[in-house]
């Protein structure tokens, strides 16, 4: 299990300094028909909008997501594609970060990795353990220091590749962007998203200590 947290750790690294080096291999692992070049700084490409209702239907066909409504499919689809659409364009995508995003993407893994190393026991990430529950399960309190740390995050300002970003958008674009790719469709899935939310669990934490990471449950509309 060690071996494999280090081996996700490592891929972890690679993919902040691809980012950094503004790499730009992210259109192939776009399906066919869902990109167009919009109206977007840098050229930089996204998915259509119009093609939510396609993609959905090939997913069917696959029976992939079973369970998952349509309704549910293009809603996430649309946000993706206005985030995209604004938000993407001024981190690159991931594919273009800036030093200043590439430097503060490293302390976040270096300060999970000194953790790690530490001897103090019940924290991955040397803050207080937080209890993560479902949204509508937090107390008042709870979604407010939630909701706040985000918005923390969302002001705290780094200059992007095409324009003034934030900390928020630029964990969002690392995990959509090239730097990505191995994290998805293959074994890496769940222990680099596991160490993908204690970079984020960190960042909210630096805003707010008290701070606990929710979770949506989907299945309870379904």
């Amino acid at each position: 299990m060690m071996l494999t947290y280090l081996a996700v750790l490592a891929a972890l690294v690679i993919g902040i300094q691809a980012g950094a080096r503004g790499r730009s291999d992210y259109d192939p692992y776009i399906p066919q028909g869902e990109v167009y070049t919009g109206p977007c700084e840098g050229g930089y490409k996204t998915y259509n909008r119009r093609d939510c209702a396609d993609s959905y239907r090939e997913l069917i066909r696959e029976n992939a997501y079973p369970g998952l409504s349509m309704q549910q499919y293009t809603w996430q689809c649309d946000h993706m594609y206005q985030w995209l659409s604004h938000a993407a364009n001024k981190t690159g995508g991931g594919a273009r970060f800036t030093t200043v995003q590439t430097n503060w993407l490293r302390e976040l893994l270096d300060h999970l990795i000194e953790s790690l190393q530490s001897t103090v026991k019940r924290s991955a990430h040397g803050f207080p353990l937080g209890l993560r529950k479902e949204y509508r399960l937090a107390t008042d309190p709870e979604r407010t220091y939630f909701h706040d740390a985000i918005n923390k995050l969302k002001t705290d300002l780094l200059p992007g590749p095409f324009g003034t970003t934030n900390k928020y958008d630029t964990l969002a674009s690392f995990h959509h962007g090239t730097v990505a790719v191995g994290a998805h469709g293959g074994p890496g899935f769940l222990p680099w998203h596991r160490i993908y939310l204690l970079m984020y669990e960190i960042a909210l934490k630096q805003k707010i200590p008290a701070v606990s990471l929710l979770y949506w449950d989907s299945t309870i509309e379904q």
